[in-house]
């Protein structure tokens, strides 16, 4: 599944996509190191996030459609899940 695919099942335009990133990110920006820590604990693994497209999208296709480094934690992956690869970290 491509990367154009997801946005398609998620239901988002490309600039939608981009403007949810935008506010998460803006959102996460605002958060104490407690909040932010209980947010990336509450975040889902990159197996579920890759698991609510279906079958037809592994976890190796997902990270690969996110541009994630080799190596990168779960929950590094799901936060980039949340941008789909968007260019800057949710920091």
């Amino acid at each position: 599944m491509t990367k154009e695919e997801m946005l398609r099942k998620s239901g988002l335009t490309e600039e939608e996509f981009r403007e949810l990133v935008s506010k998460f990110r803006s959102f996460l920006n605002q958060l104490n190191p407690a909040q932010r820590a209980a947010v990336d604990r509450w975040l889902p693994s990159a197996a579920r996030v890759a698991a609510s497209f279906g079958p037809a999208l592994s976890v190796e296709e997902f990270t690969a459609n996110l541009g994630a480094a080799p190596g990168s934690s779960s929950t590094s992956i799901a936060q980039q899940g949340i941008g789909l690869g968007a260019p800057e970290p949710c920091d």
